[in-house]
């Protein structure tokens, strides 16, 4: 396993267009994650790449949107943060 430091991490740029002003704790029931994860993503705070899609994979399926998952992830070792 990659030490942390070293491991890659992720953000959706385009979390607040998807989801607008929802409710943080009714989105975390719907989506099925943790209010503090929602948090996570709504603050661009990054987050494992599993943890981002599944949250988006969840989000598409409860919206019946549209939506290519891997084009709303961004790796932030090449985001430049």
């Amino acid at each position: 396993m990659a030490r942390k430091k070293e491991r890659a991490f992720f953000i959706c740029p385009r979390w607040r267009e998807l989801v607008g002003g929802a409710d943080k704790e009714t989105l975390a029931r719907a989506l099925r994650s943790a209010p503090r994860t929602i948090e996570k993503i709504a603050t661009q705070n990054p987050v494992a790449y599993a943890t981002l899609h599944g949250v988006l994979a969840a989000l598409r399926g409860s919206r019946d949107i549209k939506l290519d998952v891997e084009s709303c992830i961004v790796d932030t070792r090449s985001a430049g943060r």
